[in-house]
């Protein structure tokens, strides 16, 4: 009869679906950045003859620099992670981490259609904006590194 496999303990397995769920949402946040986020759906001044229509322009996170914001949150993430994965307990900083990366998605998420909002001053958009995929993708990755950083520091207790 064989042995069974050493599997670790319950705080061993839920520290590597920790590891695994904050890899993925850093990865969501730095992909979510390079992507649209807003997309301007713009009508020309005069309409050329031939040419009755709407000219859509994209603007990606790092346009918008809130980007940057998010991908520096990313890199935090990662570092944390490392911590969490080599059994630190450097869950609280993946935890403010991700406070910031969701904080930065949905307020961009909901200042898209505000013309008169930061983020909306700051690319002078002029049309009718839309939210992308890109922004939609950063709100994913912060809900689900809060949700890692939260599994992360249970699954990290302290020594006795």
């Amino acid at each position: 009869m064989s042995k069974p496999t050493f599997r670790g303990d319950y705080f061993d397995r839920a520290r590597r679906v920790a590891v695994a769920i904050l890899v993925l949402a850093a990865v969501l946040g730095i992909l979510g950045s390079f992507l649209d986020w807003i997309v301007i759906t713009e009508l020309p001044p005069e309409p050329e003859a031939g040419y009755g229509g709407q000219r859509t322009v994209p603007y990606a996170g790092v346009d918008a620099r809130d980007g940057w914001i998010v991908i520096g949150a990313a890199v935090v993430l990662l570092a944390a992670t490392a911590g969490l994965a080599l059994r630190r307990r450097t869950a609280w900083i993946a935890f403010i981490a991700s406070i910031v990366m969701g904080a930065v998605a949905f307020s961009a998420y909901r200042e898209v259609g505000n013309l008169s909002s930061a983020i909306s001053r700051r690319m002078d958009i002029v049309g009718d904006p839309e939210p992308a995929i890109g922004v939609a993708l950063v709100a994913i990755g912060g809900v689900a590194a809060l949700l890692g950083s939260v599994l992360g520091m249970i699954s990290s207790p302290r020594a006795r």
